[in-house]
């Protein structure tokens, strides 16, 4: 998206997108996205991360596991001096005056560096990861900001993203979803999820796309359907979106339609009382999907010069 924007310095953009297809940068977008399911759900965080390490392939991607590993290390060492999750302090308000700060000190110092240089693409990851309302991933803003907001990228199944954009932006709205969710689930599920519809709207948006474009091999079957009226999560989040907009506090009529995406994620429980918060077991179960095409992706990570992440 830098080629969009005007008086950056000259060959800043295309140096950025050489950058970006090199392993580390192509890693390092991956455990952005990981930190930030961990920032909302730790578990989620380990059983993503650890699924897909253990999914890419120990010849053909052991340089990408080596540093996906190393950038899972630096944010878990800058998490040790600066914690992300909200147990280690006393209000959110005291959160947010401590991550303002340390994006503020990683902010300074890219900027003493040089300030718009792509070789501080990895410093300016690591001031993200604080930074408050903002997206972590390059992935996840082209996604979303180039494409559902600024529409100047195409979202049809010839997009221009990159699987590795779609599997990032997929993974990072999860981790808004969760955030959501950690601020509504002692609420009546039709209102939590009306408040979750906005991300894990971008979630199946993010899944639809880039499940078009996997190999046969690598298609998943059966696991989540797209096309199919509530029995599609993408086409249900975004009628609640549309109601959460208008005003709407939670999703009033056709209770069918939200027990047909419940079914989807084999959320019996829900199903049989949509007025109750929604159970935990539910939420662990659309992990359980997200992850299958987390796994799926990472199994066709390769280290050659093959872009992998461009079909």
């Amino acid at each position: 998206m830098p080629f969009h924007f005007d008086k950056l310095p000259a060959y800043f953009a295309e140096k950025v997108v050489q950058n970006e297809q090199t392993i580390n940068f192509k890693m390092q977008e991956l455990a952005s996205a990981y930190f930030k399911v961990f920032k909302y759900n730790r578990d989620f965080f380990r059983i993503l991360k650890t699924a897909a390490e253990g999914a890419m392939d120990p010849t053909t991607a052991s340089k990408s596991k080596t540093e996906l590993k190393k950038w899972l290390r630096t944010f878990s060492a800058m998490d040790a001096k600066v914690k992300m999750r909200t147990e280690y302090y006393n209000s959110g308000e005291k959160l947010r005056e401590d991550h303002n700060a340390e994006y503020q000190r990683r902010v300074k110092e890219i900027s003493e560096k040089g300030g718009y240089k792509p070789y501080l693409l990895g410093e300016l990851a690591k001031a993200l990861i604080y930074a408050a309302e903002a997206y972590h991933t390059r992935g996840a803003i082209r996604h979303i900001v180039g494409g559902t907001q600024m529409r100047i990228i195409d979202l049809s199944p010839r997009t221009p993203l990159s699987i590795n954009d779609l599997w990032v932006s997929m993974i990072e709205n999860w981790g808004e979803s969760n955030k959501e969710y950690n601020h509504c689930k002692k609420e009546p599920l039709v209102k939590c999820f009306l408040k979750m519809s906005k991300y894990m709207w971008r979630v199946f948006n993010a899944m639809r796309i880039v499940r078009v474009r996997l190999p046969n091999k690598a298609k998943l079957k059966g696991v989540v359907r797209f096309g199919e009226q509530f029995g599609d999560p993408e086409h249900a989040m975004s009628l609640w979106l549309r109601r959460k907009r208008k005003g709407y506090a939670e999703v009033r009529r056709r209770v069918e339609d939200v027990k047909s995406f419940l079914l989807q994620f084999g959320c019996d429980q829900a199903v049989l009382n949509i007025k109750a918060p929604i159970p935990p077991a539910c939420v662990t179960k659309m992990n359980d999907k997200i992850n299958e095409y987390n796994v799926a992706l990472a199994s066709l990570v390769t280290d050659g010069k093959r872009r992998w992440n461009r079909r």
